[in-house]
Parts: structure tokens; sequence; C-alpha cells
């Protein structure tokens, strides 16, 4: 199961408590979207909450979310108090009510997981946002991920790299399949193209984009 994968990486939290913190977006994650304190904001994969302390102090109340109950643990230790925790089963946004939230944010999680699953959270995201709520989310950009190589995206990160796993590498992102050689779960890379038909055909509008580095791209869409 995927949340034992999470569980076992974040009982020895000690490789991963700065990760997010290292490699933050670009933009703030709520810059241009006029949160206030009446808002609330679900942060998807949570992680031990390393956005949760700024998070919490631009906007009312964050529903922060993750599948592993060791990460929901470590956050617990740190989160201000308008911050909840919630451990899900991974596969949905099921314990929230349709239109309870005003920002959905996720960050370095998308990246990891199916391409189904992530039409599942885009789609779920439409129904837990209010009408004009935003959706901010990370993956991977096919474009660039190869136009860079899997080598460099992944230069400096703990993985496992070789010749051999370079091609395998290729051939399963093309098959939309996980690279469970790897040490972390990579899912599938998107085009812009292709998120942008799927958050559309959604009911999404005001799709923007910003490239990051290593191949990752921030997606901003609302809903009408």
């Amino acid at each position: 199961m995927a949340s034992d994968f999470w569980d076992k990486k974040w009982a020895d939290s000690s490789s991963l408590l700065h990760v997010p913190a290292r490699r933050s977006p670009v933009r703030s994650v709520v810059d241009g979207l006029e949160c206030t304190h009446s808002m609330t904001l679900l942060d998807i994969g949570c992680g031990a909450g390393a956005y949760e302390k700024s998070l919490s102090g631009q906007v009312g109340t964050v529903v922060a979310c993750d599948i592993s109950r060791e990460a929901v643990i470590c956050a617990k230790r740190t989160v201000p108090d308008n911050v909840e925790l919630v451990q899900t089963g991974g596969e949905g946004l099921g314990f929230l009510r349709s239109c309870s939230v005003d920002v959905v944010f996720s960050y370095s999680v998308f990246q990891h997981i199916s391409g189904s699953l992530v039409k599942k959270y885009l789609s779920e995201s439409l129904r837990v946002l209010r009408i004009g709520g935003h959706l901010r989310f990370q993956v991977f950009e096919r474009k660039r991920l190869f136009r860079q190589g899997v080598v460099q995206v992944l230069k400096g990160r703990r993985f496992r790299t070789s010749a051999g796993m370079i091609i395998q590498a290729t051939l399963l992102w093309r098959d939309n399949q996980r690279l469970s050689s790897l040490s972390w779960p990579l899912g599938k890379p998107w085009s812009r193209q292709e998120l942008s038909t799927i958050l559309a055909h959604l009911g999404f509008t005001h799709i923007d984009f910003d490239s990051l580095e290593d191949g990752e791209l921030v997606c901003t869409a609302r809903r009408s």
C-alpha cells in the first residue's frame, strides 16, 4: 500500500522534514489568490506540515491531509491551532463536504501518483471548492522533463540512477506507470495541454502555469 511506503519514510523523518521547505514554489502558495482570514484552505499531502505555519497566517482555517499516519504525527508537533490534520485513504477527499473550501493546494504530491488518481483529485477539488475558489498544484512537465534528461531532473535527490534505470524510467513514464524501481515513487508527467483540457472539461477556468526548476510545473485554476 502507498500508505505503508510513506509511513516508512516518515518514521525516519530526519531525511524528509526539510525537503518541501528547501524546494518551495516560485510564487507564494497563495500569492495572487486574494486570501482572507475568513477563508478555508485545503493542503493535499501536507507531510510534516512544512507549509502550514505560513498558510495558517493567511487564511482562517487550514485543513491539512496526508495518507501517512507517521506524517500526521510529525505535523501535530508543530502546526498552529487553526490547522486541522486529517489522515486519509489517499484516494479522494470524501472527508470534506461539497463547496466547503476556498483554496485547494498541493505541492510535491501529484508527481508521486498515477495519472488516473491525479484526475480523481482534480475532480474532487472542483467538488469541494466554493464557486470562485482556486486550485493550485504542482506536477512534472513532460516536455521539460525529457528535454533536461531524467538524470538531470533527479540530480541531488535520493534516487538510484544507472543507464539501465534511465531507459526503464523512460519506458515506464510513456506507459503511464509508476517508477517502482526508484527510491521514491514517481507518477505521470503532464503536458500543459493535457492539464488544460482536463481542467476545462471539469469546469475550471482561468487556467495558468508557472515553470519551476527541475522540470516542475505549477498550475492554477479557478472554479467558476
